[in-house]
């Protein structure tokens, strides 16, 4: 999870929201402005792994209402998002998180007359390097990643529970730090004052967990580098470290 994420973040990829279930039916949470920004480049990771990468040259808002309410038949190019909203639903039922990373374009990027959309000349680039397993297109030149292409079918390969469990490493600390100050971030640029974080709750964001090979307590450990004395704790196990530990984090850090 970390080094396709870590490689994505350093690109200019932020966390811009997370899909979720609403009474069974499939919804998203957008945050700041990222609802209204043309010319974005997506990501979307299911338990800290990436998984689909796509463009946008409308409003990510609307790119996103077509995952989560498609068309009915596979007429006019719709076939991805009826894929991607039943992955994503599977997804979501099987207790995963999904979130939703993205880069906007800069806007004054100009090349003589003309302006360069950075968002689409990255695309082609990050799926031939990182093989994400819910695109289509593949690389010709170099083999997609053995676990991310364990089942396929017609409709291109798919990312099972089975295999998310079976192949995912023990996260480390460094990856409860990238994801922690992904979401103290995200809530920054919402304009937010404080966010309430349980240990439980960012061990799921990552993932391996619940799991025999969770790292709970590097989770804890990250938490707490992270705390500072204007920081409140409002929950904590008997020993310190356990999925009941919350922090409350005021912003801006």
């Amino acid at each position: 999870m970390a080094e396709d994420l870590n490689r994505l973040v350093e690109a200019g990829f932020i966390r811009a929201g997370e899909w979720v279930l609403v009474e069974d039916k499939l919804d998203l949470r957008l945050q700041g402005n990222w609802r209204s920004t043309e010319k974005v480049l997506y990501a979307f990771f299911v338990a800290g792994q990436l998984v689909y990468i796509g463009k946008s040259s409308s409003k990510l808002g609307t790119r996103m209402q077509r995952y989560k309410t498609p068309p009915r038949n596979h007429d006019s190019g719709a076939s991805t998002n009826i894929q991607n909203n039943r992955r994503i639903r599977e997804a979501l039922m099987a207790g995963h998180v999904v979130d939703i990373y993205a880069f906007a374009s800069a806007t004054n990027h100009q090349i003589g007359a003309f302006e360069l959309d950075q968002a689409a000349g990255l695309e082609d680039s990050i799926i031939r390097h990182l093989q994400p397993a819910w695109n289509t297109r593949k690389s010709k030149t170099q083999p997609a990643k053995g676990h991310l292409r364990a089942r396929t079918s017609e409709a291109g390969p798919v990312l099972t529970t089975a295999h998310i469990n079976r192949l995912s490493p023990s996260p480390r600390k460094v990856d409860f730090d990238i994801e922690l100050q992904r979401q103290l971030a995200a809530a920054t640029s919402a304009g937010a004052k404080m966010l309430d974080i349980s240990a439980k709750e960012l061990h799921i964001a990552v993932g391996g967990y619940p799991g025999s090979g969770h790292a709970m307590p590097s989770c804890c450990s990250a938490m707490r580098s992270e705390q500072r004395s204007t920081d409140e704790v409002l929950a904590q196990p008997p020993k310190g470290k356990g999925a009941s530990l919350k922090i409350r984090y005021f912003l801006p850090r």
